[in-house]
């Protein structure tokens, strides 16, 4: 496994180079901004399923339905809406 590294922060720093006086410099400029809402979610997505999977022996059927969808979408987000 890779060294932990805080993903959000890069981009964060990333962007800032993008932006000039509130303007973009870079046509990736506003595709970093969703690229980063994007990870944020499925961090807290996949966040949400861990917690839920690891600290319950029993899920009621529903939350856990509910828990594995909101997973399944933030990295469909991620990958551009690939499925």
């Amino acid at each position: 496994m890779s060294a932990a590294v805080d993903v959000l922060a890069v981009m964060d720093a990333a962007a800032r180079g993008l932006w000039v006086e509130g303007e973009p410099v870079n046509p990736y400029a506003a595709d970093l901004i969703s690229a980063r809402a994007a990870v944020a979610e499925l961090i807290e997505a996949a966040d949400d399923l861990v917690t839920h999977a690891i600290g319950c022996e029993i899920l009621l059927k529903v939350h856990q339905t509910e828990t594995v969808a909101k997973a399944k979408a933030a990295l469909a987000r991620v990958k551009g809406g690939a499925k």
